[in-house]
């Protein structure tokens, strides 16, 4: 009798701790990694891919996405990636600072999407409660992200925008969609961008721009920085395809499985 109680308590102690080890788990908040280019070699991301792509596409499969502090993985000059600018700005370069595999040695994601297309997003999500999904194609070999990330929170309708004009301030953007508050942040605090690099920037092609995911398709705003250093609507479009052309003129799908969006 003393036996089984004892056993009965051991069980249920132990499914206690398994139970908090699980939830501990799943709400743990991740720092970003140093980068080791012996861990991730030069085309390993791209390797990962085609390997998924032989083991078969499985859309319905649950991804393990994981939280990493937003400070981090959004704010750091260094993360691979910029907010507001398309890759293909880095296309060329030598030192290529944003190749996917050393985004993936920083900040390790086993949530990979694959699409019948031959491209695939990434998805990350921040302590701040929004989702980041970073795109890669057969184009260039998964070797670099291409296009705009994409940062969602709550999906909103295309009418809810309906009153922007050129000319409004992003502060307007703001009042409709918080993602616009971390584009601005971007601009202003980790680029420290002022008047006169914007409009040199715009004028090589890379406006500073801020894509939104809606129900309808996906809007684009290109924003202007005036003298006085405000943000601008410059220009803004919906796409209902989700596909945008990016400056190097690769279709690139932002199409993303619901399952995937935030709830």
């Amino acid at each position: 009798m003393r036996k089984r109680k004892l056993f009965l308590y051991l069980s249920i102690v132990m499914t206690i701790g398994l139970c908090i080890n699980m939830v501990a788990s799943a709400n743990t908040i991740l720092h970003k990694e140093e980068f080791s280019r012996e861990k991730n070699p030069w085309g390993s991301f791209g390797n990962k891919i085609n390997e998924l792509y032989e083991k078969g596409i499985d859309t319905k499969k649950d991804l393990d996405i994981p939280v990493y502090y937003e400070e981090e993985l959004l704010f750091d000059i260094d993360s691979g990636f910029d907010l507001v600018r398309d890759a293909g700005f880095y296309a060329g370069s030598n030192s290529m600072p944003n190749e996917s595999s050393a985004i993936i040695g920083i900040y390790p994601t086993d949530a990979i999407r694959l699409k019948d297309n031959g491209s695939a997003y990434t998805i990350y999500d921040t302590d701040g409660g929004y989702r980041l999904f970073l795109f890669f194609d057969k184009c260039n070999d998964y070797q670099t992200p291409i296009g705009f990330p994409i940062i969602v929170k709550n999906i909103l309708s295309y009418s809810d925008f309906s009153v922007l004009r050129a000319g409004d301030s992003i502060e307007f953007v703001e009042s409709i969609e918080s993602v616009a508050t971390l584009h601005k942040r971007y601009i202003k605090e980790v680029w420290k961008l002022e008047p006169k690099g914007a409009k040199m920037m715009a004028e090589y092609g890379f406006p500073c721009t801020g894509l939104y995911y809606l129900k309808e398709g996906l809007l684009k705003i290109e924003y202007e920085m005036l003298d006085d250093g405000k943000i601008t609507i410059g220009n803004i479009e919906l796409y209902r395809d989700y596909i945008l052309p990016d400056i190097l003129g690769n279709k690139v799908d932002y199409s993303i499985l619901e399952s995937d969006l935030p709830k």
